[in-house]
């Protein structure tokens, strides 16, 4: 990312917040996302809900590019548990009928104070109960409720693990928040420097505490901005010039447009122009539409 990234001026069409891979007010399901109570804020980033009615015989693929979070979701009838360690590549579910789903997205790293073993990095989540103090009961006592009541069993039940945040977890947040948002910081060692503490010591501390590198949580989140451009520009319908892409590779401080393109088409699936595409013109029963809790 340049430096001028961040004096840009505001990009063509609608908001579209980080992370959400579809163009707003097209999705065929529902996400809404509330702030955590105060005293939980240092250990859950959010609570979110999605929520879907689709006809007989449709089905629709929810495409989701993660951020290095840990999620914790309550899913279907029977109130199934599940927790999804960030995916390196797209994380996908094909949604039939009605459903709904009740998640925690955990701050970054926080995750490790929950449970002594880190969840599987790729697409597919897991049981709970075995990474879960207490999963088993936890599991009983929402059976049954409400998402919203279910909402409260999980924030009694995190304030019953008595958790504290640790000068580790704080330094790695604080790194993680530049690497993922500060036009300003390009490499790792600048990180590690804004915190304090040698790139080394970064490493070994991302490895840890979030399962992944420092180089690719700056990664992931070079892409998230650049991905959220792509969608505003196909909003605004000024996605089919070449040019613009590669305005958009210049912008997040890509080194040239191939290295864009090769970039969105490795993690994505499709260069930017074909990507952009599918956002407005398919129209059959399993659009490209994405949500990123």
């Amino acid at each position: 990312m340049s430096d001028g990234a961040a004096a840009a001026g505001p990009p063509p069409g609608p908001a579209v917040p980080r992370g959400l891979l579809g163009v707003p007010g097209r999705l065929p399901f529902r996400i809404s996302r509330q702030p955590p109570a105060e005293d939980l804020a240092w250990l859950v980033d959010r609570f979110w809900s999605s929520a879907w009615d689709l006809p007989d015989g449709d089905a629709v693929t929810a495409r989701v590019l993660p951020h290095p979070n840990v999620n914790l979701t309550v899913e279907g009838h029977d109130d199934t548990l599940v927790v999804t360690g960030t995916a390196r590549g797209v994380w996908h579910r094909t949604l039939t009928g009605t459903g709904d789903v009740l998640g925690i997205k955990f701050t970054v790293g926080a995750f490790r104070l929950v449970s002594e073993r880190a969840p599987r990095l790729d697409p597919v989540g897991e049981p709970a109960e075995s990474l879960l103090p207490g999963g088993a009961g936890l599991r009983s006592a929402l059976a049954g409720r409400s998402r919203a009541e279910q909402r409260t069993v999980l924030e009694d039940w995190l304030r019953r693990l008595r958790l504290e945040p640790t000068k580790e977890l704080h330094t790695v947040q604080r790194a993680a928040a530049a690497l993922l948002g500060d036009p300003a910081v390009t490499r790792v060692g600048q990180a590690a420097e804004l915190v304090g503490v040698s790139e080394r010591t970064l490493q070994r501390l991302f490895a840890a505490w979030v399962g992944l590198s420092p180089g690719w949580v700056l990664r992931r989140g070079r892409l998230h901005a650049a991905a959220e451009r792509v969608i505003q520009l196909a909003a605004a319908g000024r996605s089919d010039g070449q040019e613009r892409f590669a305005d958009v590779a210049a912008e997040y401080g890509y080194a040239d447009q191939a290295h864009f393109t090769n970039e969105f088409r490795r993690v994505l699936g499709a260069p930017p122009a074909a990507w952009a595409a599918t956002l407005v013109t398919r129209t059959d029963p399993t659009p490209v539409p994405s949500t990123a809790p």
